[in-house]
């Protein structure tokens, strides 16, 4: 590593920027008499290289100026062939760059430091930097022993005061130097306490006086080379034959200042006659030139208003013939709405009639439906089989079927067997008996046997018999009044009527569901909606005499149609309307220009007299 300049900046004594430049890298002595700041240059140049320049060691804090400040320290050194310059601000606004002067590559805060310690190669670098100076008053003096040294050192010497001392008395030792070390230092936390501590202070103290001084020092001998420029300046003043020198410059120096301002004013003369010429030349050749310019003004004037006379008769014979092409747009344009209108009004009439017929039919099939369902209305409420009546019917059935079954279980069983040639002579109630019939007969009855006699068979009477007998007495009338409000004669009838019933309830349902279909809001409201189109119909003028795919077919035409004439309306229109935008405006351009060609003229005259006049105005502007 070779230094080769370092600059400072708010460093101790430095409060103004300084420079050391084109250092030799080599051996490089620096010299001065004390006070100078060498020690100052020394302890900035080595904590820019060892400490961070984020750091707040105290150390640092000794760079700083009395007054305050950011201590700024800038080296320029080589390493390996390639230069580089380091520049650190430290304490406030602290700041790190490191640039390699060749290429313009630089590295800025933490990555600055990192490339710093790669280029010294690690802490082992940095201890060796005090072999790139010698400090002052160390040249002689002897170096303190390395860690390892003083480890092995120490190790040594407490190895021999161990085998010397015995252990009694190496802690009698050891007690007595623990009790006058907590005169100078707290057990715990070995703070300085007492006569220690106060010399601690004390040295403080001594310190910061020390500092006071040095400052005070530095401002008097800054003080003390301001009065020396200040004596050597009064001792020139007070030189006579210095004295003789300056009165005879001051003579010289008057008179040409008389002579100077003499030529001065003539020169001043001068420069207002020649600025006077120059105005009026200004003036004239203004004049020329707006002269000039106001001449071929009006040539071009009268050129453009003769190019655009032609233009103007075509732009107006242009707009005539558009405006009339616009008529007659528009007029076909209405005759194919025309149409496009007759054909909707009967398109609206062939809808109006199909609606109507439409109509018709469903109240024709609504009517019928709704005489229907009128007439099996009607056939259910003769039938009085309904569900509840049937329901009753069976259950009346069912008690006179169970009551007669008891009945028959108790009565006696009479069986008819006939004899070769009897067949048919045992009758009850006039009726022959068949030959093997089982009688169970619960109440007395009489066989009557042909050619014989009768034979009375009657069951034997009990509380409970008599009970039964009533039982389906009672249950044989009801059953008889239900079959009565049905109008059925048995049971099997009565279900009969029931399934008729249901029948007729289906048809009826079927009945209601076409009269909904047909008219859903009722037949009174859709013989109102027929009687509506009817009387629409009677209205519409137009009578369709065309299908309806005919009068779409038309229809479609007649919208093309009407799209193409519409669209080339609106293109005869707009065109139409820019040639009128264009008239109006050439109209515009062709008085005003008509006025100013006018104005120019009443001016300028005739073209013999603009030639004079502008003769007459060079002629003075060459003067």
């Amino acid at each position: 590593m070779k230094l080769k300049a370092i600059r400072l900046h708010e460093v101790g004594r430095f409060r103004e920027p300084i420079a050391l430049e084109g250092l030799s890298g080599g051996l490089d002595v620096l010299a001065g008499p004390n006070e100078l700041g060498k020690s100052t240059i020394f302890k900035a140049l080595r904590r820019a290289l060892e400490f961070k320049y984020n750091s707040k060691h105290g150390e640092l804090e000794k760079l700083r100026p009395y007054g305050g400040g950011a201590p700024l320290v800038e080296l320029d050194f080589e390493i390996d062939g390639k230069t580089w310059r380091l520049r650190k601000r430290f304490l406030s606004s602290p700041v790190a760059e490191l640039k390699e002067l060749s290429s313009g590559r630089i590295a800025r805060g933490a990555d600055a430091e990192t490339e710093l310690a790669k280029l010294l190669k690690g802490s082992s670098e940095t201890e060796r930097l005090g072999l790139l100076w010698v400090d002052q008053g160390s040249a002689l003096g002897v170096p303190p022993p390395s860690d390892k040294a003083r480890s092995a050192l120490l190790t040594t010497i407490e190895s021999e005061v161990e085998t010397v001392a015995e252990g009694g008395a190496a802690r009698a030792v050891q007690a007595c130097v623990e009790e006058e070390l907590a005169a100078f230092l707290t057990k715990k936390a070995e703070r300085p306490t007492g006569r220690y501590k106060e010399a601690i202070a004390e040295r403080d103290k001594l310190r910061d006086e020390l500092n006071v001084a040095q400052g005070r020092l530095e401002r008097a001998q800054g003080r003390l080379e301001r009065l020396q420029d200040v004596r050597d300046l009064v001792a020139k003043l007070a030189d006579p034959q210095a004295a003789a020198e300056r009165a005879k410059a001051a003579e010289g120096a008057a008179r040409a200042f008389d002579e100077a301002r003499n030529a001065r004013e003539k020169c001043r003369q001068a420069e207002a006659a020649l600025a006077a010429q120059d105005e009026r030349c200004s003036a004239l050749k203004a004049a020329l030139e707006a002269l000039d310019a106001r001449i071929i003004d009006l040539g071009r004037q009268e050129e453009a208003a003769a190019r655009e006379a032609p233009q103007l008769a075509d732009l107006e014979r242009s707009v005539a013939e558009g405006e009339s092409r616009v008529g007659e747009c528009r007029k076909r344009r209405d005759e194919i709405k025309a149409a496009l209108n007759a054909a909707e009004e009967e398109r609206k009439a062939l809808v109006l009639a199909a609606r109507l017929a439409e109509v018709r039919e469903h109240l024709t099939k609504a009517r019928t439906a709704a005489g229907e369902h009128k007439t099996l209305t009607e056939a259910i409420a003769a039938n009085g089989a309904d569900d509840v009546l049937l329901k009753a019917v069976r259950r009346e059935a069912g008690s006179v079927a169970t009551i007669t079954a008891r009945l028959s279980a108790a009565a006696p069983a009479v069986t008819v067997a006939y004899a070769p040639g009897g067949k048919g002579k045992i009758k009850i109630d006039g009726r022959a008996l068949k030959d093997g019939e089982r009688l169970n007969p619960t109440q007395a009855v009489v066989l009557d046997i042909e050619g014989v006699g009768t034979v009375t068979v009657a069951p034997g009477r009990s509380q409970g018999l008599a009970e039964a007998e009533a039982d389906l007495a009672a249950h044989e009338k009801a059953l008889a009044e239900l079959l009565d409000r049905i109008g059925a004669a048995t049971v099997e009838e009565a279900e009969q009527r029931a399934m008729q019933r249901h029948e007729l309830q289906s048809k009826l349902a079927e009945a209601a569901a076409d009269v909904k279909a047909h008219a859903p809001d009722g037949v009174v409201r859709l013989e109102q909606a027929e009687a509506q189109l009817a009387a629409q119909a009677e209205l519409i003028k137009a009578k369709p005499e065309r299908t309806s795919a005919e009068l779409e077919s038309q229809a479609h035409e007649l919208a093309d149609a009407l799209a193409e004439a519409e669209t080339q309306l609106s293109q005869l229109v707009t065109a139409h309307g820019e040639a009128r935008e264009a008239l109006v405006g050439l109209r515009a351009r062709a008085e005003n220009r008509r006025e100013r060609i006018a104005k120019d003229l009443a001016e300028l005259g005739s073209a013999d007299a603009r030639a004079d006049k502008r003769k007459g105005q060079a002629d003075a502007l060459a003067a």
